[in-house]
């Protein structure tokens, strides 16, 4: 090889030089690749944080629904709480009130005779063979209806104004110039007649009802349906102000009335 001369000329790189130089030239498309992977990375990093925010803040907003779900429920429960000792309260209020509630019911079926309430009773009179304290009633008892003869089980319902009577069928016609009904129940075949009440909108009648010592004329709404009722009797708070208390826990607290005559 010719010697190069000291002006302008480049001495030629010695082996070693040229070792490093291969060395770094395989080594430039490695760390290009993992500049790329690098790059990569970050950007996946980054894309994947969208979704994982959102999927937070959809927890989130799910679990302060629950919370507020949970305080409404614990506020309910507290109002539930409240009505049951208010009507824990009344129910006791009763039983104070009544002291013949202290006894157990009579049997269902039994009967007494009051032969004393056999008497003419006018219309809107009240007739109790003790006027002295309250009947204790239950939410059904057994009624003396004197128009069909017979005993019916009534619902004794304080959330209803009047007292009904449901009939299976209903007709009016006219005697002697005034308004009359003639009605029949589902289990009793033979119809059974009386005056309308006057000036009433509905088919209105005045019933005389017997339970236990009480004897009274009952204003029932006639209403027909075609399908037989649990209860045909219906007794609202007109029948039971001021003469009757209700405990819903109890039924047919009062005897059976059966109406006797005096032989003698």
């Amino acid at each position: 090889m010719t010697a190069f001369s000291s002006y302008g000329k480049v001495a030629p790189p010695t082996n070693n030089q040229i070792i490093m130089m291969l060395r770094f030239f395989r080594c430039l498309p490695l760390t290009g690749l993992l500049v790329l992977q690098a790059c990569t990375f970050t950007n996946t990093r980054e894309s994947d944080s969208s979704p994982t925010q959102a999927l937070l803040e959809a927890q989130s907003a799910t679990l302060e629904n629950q919370a507020q779900t949970l305080a409404l429920l614990s506020d309910n429960q507290q109002a539930l709480l409240t009505e049951l000792r208010v009507t824990q309260a009344q129910i006791r209020d009763l039983q104070v009130g009544a002291p013949a509630a202290a006894s157990e019911p009579e049997a269902v079926g039994e009967v007494k005779p009051v032969a004393e309430l056999l008497a003419q009773t006018e219309p809107g009179r009240k007739v109790r063979a003790n006027s002295s304290a309250k009947l204790l009633l239950g939410r059904v008892e057994w009624v003396w209806m004197d128009i069909l003869s017979a005993h019916l089980k009534a619902r004794i319902d304080t959330g209803v104004a009047n007292a009904s009577l449901v009939v299976a069928t209903v007709q009016q016609f006219e005697r002697n110039g005034e308004s009359w009904v003639r009605f029949t129940l589902h289990d009793q075949a033979e119809p059974v007649e009386a005056p309308l009440k006057k000036n009433a909108r509905r088919n209105r009648v005045a019933l005389m009802v017997r339970m236990g010592s009480l004897a009274e004329y009952v204003d029932f709404a006639l209403e027909q349906e075609s399908e037989a009722p649990t209860y045909s009797v219906t007794l609202g708070r007109d029948f039971l102000q001021d003469i009757a208390l209700v405990d819903v826990s109890r039924k047919f607290t009062q005897p059976k009335v059966e109406l006797t005559l005096d032989q003698n």
